[in-house]
C-alpha cells in the first residue's frame, strides 16, 4: 500500500507539472542542417537568444539532402510536424555577388508547409558572429509576424516569398508549397501503472511494456498500442482463510489526440486479466484456480513531446469489467475483486523508425 501511495503521488505530481507547463507551452522552431552547408554552432545560440521568449528552439538530428527546394521544403514540413514543431529553418549557400557570398535563409511552417525565403548577403565578405546574430534576428521577424495575433493563422503568415538582396535583387525563386505533411510511426512502449483498490482487494502496482503503431494527420494522432502488464500479488484473507492472487494483463488500447508538443487526447481500450489464485487454510494450501477476465477501459491522457524520438505519456482511466469476481474457499465465501477500478499510467514512448 505504501508502494502504491508513492506511486500515485508522484504520477499526480508529473501531471500537474506537465499541465502547468501546457498552459505556457512555446510554439517549437526545429533548426535543420541541408546535407551541403557546413554547421554553425553559434547561430543556434544566436537563435535561441533572439526568440527566448517566442518560441523553443531545438535541432534536428536529420540533414536535409541535396534535390529542388520545392522537395526540400515538403520534406522539412514533415520533419517539424514530426517533432511537433510549429516552425523549421536550414540555411543554403548562394553565388557570390561582387566578391560578397551570401544565403538563403528558409523558414517553414511545419503544419502548413508554406515558406519565407531570404537572401541574407555577408557583409565585406565576413562571416562570424555578428552573421549568425543578423540571421536570428531576420528568423525572429518571421516567427513574430507569422505569431502575430492580426495573424491567427499560421498559413497567412508564411506565404511563398523572396526578399531582395540588399546589395542588388536576386533572381526570382519559384517555391511550391509543399503538400499537407502526413506521417506515420513504430514506437516502444515503456512504463509503470497503479490501479485503486476494488472490491477486498487493495490497489496494485507494476510495470507496463509493449509496442504502438501512431498515423499522424493534419489536426489529429491516431495511435494503437499493445501491452502486457505485470502487476504486484492480491492478498485476501478471512480468519485462518486466504487467497494469493497473481495477475498478468494483455491489453490493446486505440487513442485519439490533438498534435502539439503537449498533446490532449482520449484512450478506448480493451484488456484481458489473467489471475492465478492459490488457496490456504492455515499454512496449508487447499486449492489453486485461473480465471480470465475481459475489461473495457476509457480515460484521457496528456502526452508531452519530449525529443524527436521519444514522449511521455500520463492517463487515468476507469475499468469495467462485465464478470464478476468472486472468491470462495473450503465451502465459504472468501471475498470478491469487484466489477470496477481506477487506474493511473505514466509511459515513455520510444520512436523506433
Amino acid at each position: 500500500m505504501r508502494a502504491h501511495r508513492l506511486f500515485v503521488s508522484v504520477l499526480t505530481a508529473l501531471l500537474l507539472s506537465l499541465l502547468q507547463r501546457a498552459a505556457f507551452a512555446l510554439p517549437g522552431l526545429l533548426v535543420l542542417q541541408a546535407e551541403e552547408q557546413k554547421a554553425r554552432p553559434s547561430l543556434i545560440e544566436a537563435l535561441r537568444v533572439q526568440l527566448r521568449e517566442v518560441t523553443d528552439v531545438e535541432t534536428s538530428a536529420e540533414s536535409l539532402a541535396a534535390e529542388p527546394a520545392a522537395l526540400r521544403i515538403g520534406r522539412a514540413a514533415q520533419i517539424a510536424t514530426a517533432a511537433h514543431a510549429s516552425f523549421a529553418v536550414w540555411l543554403e549557400a548562394v553565388p557570390e555577388l561582387d566578391g560578397a557570398p551570401g544565403f538563403l535563409l528558409y523558414v517553414v511552417g511545419g503544419e502548413s508547409g508554406r515558406a519565407v525565403v531570404q537572401v541574407v548577403r555577408l557583409p565585406a565578405a565576413k562571416d562570424g558572429p555578428d552573421v549568425d546574430r543578423s540571421l536570428a534576428l531576420k528568423v525572429s521577424e518571421i516567427v513574430e509576424s507569422a505569431l502575430r495575433p492580426a495573424q491567427p493563422e499560421l498559413s497567412a503568415a508564411l506565404q511563398p516569398a523572396l526578399a531582395p538582396a540588399p546589395a542588388k535583387p536576386a533572381p526570382s525563386v519559384a517555391v511550391a508549397p509543399a503538400r499537407r505533411a502526413r506521417a506515420d510511426s513504430l514506437g516502444l512502449l515503456l512504463g509503470g501503472i497503479a490501479t485503486s483498490p476494488a472490491g477486498d482487494a487493495h490497489g496494485q502496482v507494476g510495470f507496463r511494456f509493449g509496442l504502438g503503431y501512431t498515423f499522424r494527420t493534419s489536426p489529429v494522432e491516431l495511435e494503437w498500442d499493445a501491452s502486457a502488464h505485470l502487476l504486484s500479488a492480491l492478498d485476501i484473507q478471512q480468519g485462518d482463510r486466504q487467497a494469493k492472487i497473481a495477475e498478468q494483463v494483455v491489453a490493446v488500447d486505440f487513442a485519439v489526440r490533438t498534435r502539439a508538443r503537449f498533446a490532449f487526447g482520449a484512450e478506448l481500450g480493451t484488456a484481458l486479466r489473467i489471475l492465478h489464485a492459490d488457496g490456504f487454510v492455515g499454512s496449508t494450501e487447499t486449492r489453486s484456480s485461473r480465471l480470465l477476465v475481459p475489461v473495457l477501459r476509457l480515460g484521457p491522457e496528456l502526452r508531452a513531446g519530449l525529443t524527436e524520438q521519444t514522449a511521455l505519456t500520463l492517463s487515468a482511466g476507469g475499468e469495467w469489467m462485465p464478470i464478476r469476481q468472486r472468491l470462495s474457499l473450503a465451502g465459504a465465501p472468501l471475498g470478491e475483486l469487484g466489477r470496477a477500478r481506477a487506474d493511473a499510467r505514466i509511459s515513455l514512448i520510444i520512436s523506433l523508425r
